[in-house]
């Protein structure tokens, strides 16, 4: 371990943002590729000695802590369930590449319920139990599917200095409103439908944190695989002259080494928030994971930058708007869509590969939303617009949500894809989508 003895002290992690503003373009992150490929190499010697210190952490927790084990006390649970029933009232597409004559349909009705089991003991030590049922949103006629939410244990460790989280934990991390590419738990989070954001993922980490800062190392799997094939795991956080700053690095050996950086500071006060949020990425990921790649400029072992630059204008706690710009490197071009488009057109309706991506595959994009909470009371109002600046089309989308009683609330969300033949929203299965959705807590 001399290499890192060595490496103590030199503090080269440009840490990393803030968890409730959003994120950005980030054209400052672009960097040479020879800088990109000379600290990889170092990124992953950081990485291996972070791995071996968490790896060593129990040990050394064992042989420090001389304080007596408190009496079992015990736990305080508490019980929340809840039931959501969606109707979807869609304009299908026929002229569209994705849309599936025998499977596509004008509507379809979901039913959703979880119920999650949360205990405490002392303030310190939690468990959380979460599961779900739910009718397949693609095949309203199948069976019912069952999800474990959340499964996850977090417990204080040499005295409160330390917190092992272990098991399956829903955590989104990074100030960007329409994305967050430096959140590399998350990578392939479903951009469009909310409903499909709240399963978690697998991991195990060992933080600990102090005024303005926290440190976090972990290990993420890959689902039934080897775990050579799990990513080593680093999250760091602190506040610098008034900026929230925050820093994420994985390690995995067919991807090699990613990170994630994310900065937000408010500026004039607290009316205008400013944030970047970026991923820069060693080697491209592989067509099993995103199958445009295959018509991707980039070969996998090239470097590319994901990055979102970003402003809020808060007018009241609970009224702002966004105005949000991404640049994506290894995005496809008008002309790389028309060859992944020719390749979706060919398959037949029973082909996977039928169905639209939840994530955007273009290079460009600007976005713009309003968020109010003042306008109507006990009703929230959105409304956004996102536009792929290379082929012009867009997806829009528009929210109202009222509570109605203290257990009940109501929603009604449309949503438009729009563009010409060709174009990435111009393509989609559907012209538009409505959902109405009602939602009961206990």
């Amino acid at each position: 371990m001399k290499h890192c003895r060595d490496l103590g002290g030199k503090g080269s992690f440009a840490l990393r943002a803030q968890d409730d503003v959003r994120a950005g373009k980030g054209s400052f992150a672009l960097r040479a590729q020879d800088d990109v490929r000379h600290s990889e190499a170092r990124g992953r010697r950081i990485l291996s000695c972070l791995a071996f210190l968490l790896l060593a952490a129990p040990t050394a927790f064992a042989a420090a802590s001389t304080e007596a084990v408190p009496e079992a006390t015990e736990p305080v649970t508490r019980i929340r369930p809840e039931v959501i029933y969606r109707m979807s009232s869609l304009g299908r597409r026929a002229s569209a590449v994705f849309h599936r004559k025998t499977e596509d349909k004008d509507f379809v009705d979901q039913m959703y319920a979880t119920l999650r089991f949360d205990s405490t003991w002392d303030y310190e030590d939690s468990a959380v139990f979460e599961a779900g049922i739910r009718t397949p949103r693609s095949a309203p006629n199948s069976p019912v599917e069952l999800i474990i939410h959340q499964a996850f244990i977090e417990s204080q460790l040499s005295g409160g200095r330390w917190t092992l989280t272990t098991g399956k934990k829903v955590e989104y991390d990074g100030p960007g409103i329409l994305m967050n590419p430096s959140d590399l738990l998350n990578e392939d989070k479903d951009l469009i439908d909310p409903l499909y954001q709240r399963e978690g993922k697998f991991f195990t980490r060992v933080s600990t944190s102090g005024s303005g800062w926290k440190l976090g190392l972990g290990f993420i799997p890959l689902r039934a695989a080897m775990a050579g094939k799990g990513k080593a795991w680093l999250q760091s956080q602190a506040q610098v002259a008034g900026a929230d700053l925050r820093l994420q690095m994985t390690s995995q050996v067919d991807d090699g080494l990613t990170t994630g950086f994310s900065a937000s500071r408010f500026v004039l006060g607290d009316n205008l928030e400013v944030h970047v949020d970026a991923r820069q990425q060693s080697r491209q990921r592989d067509v099993s994971v995103q199958r445009e790649r295959a018509y991707s400029s980039l070969k996998q072992t090239d470097p590319s930058l994901l990055a979102l630059a970003g402003g809020r204008v808060v007018v009241s706690g609970k009224r702002s708007t966004t105005l949000e710009f991404m640049q994506n490197q290894g995005g496809l071009t008008p002309g790389a869509f028309k060859d992944f488009f020719a390749y979706i057109a060919s398959l037949d309706d029973s082909n996977a590969d039928k169905k639209p991506d939840s994530r955007f595959l273009g290079r460009r994009y600007a976005y713009l939303a309003y968020h109010d909470e003042d306008a109507l009371p006990k009703t929230r109002v959105g409304a956004s617009v996102l536009q792929n600046l290379d082929d012009r089309s867009t997806f829009s989308s528009i929210e109202i949500r009222r509570a109605v009683s203290p257990l009940i609330s109501m929603a009604l969300t449309p949503s438009f894809f729009s563009g010409s033949a060709g174009s990435e929203f111009g393509e989609m299965p559907f012209s538009s989508i409505v959902y109405f959705q009602v939602t009961g807590r206990i």
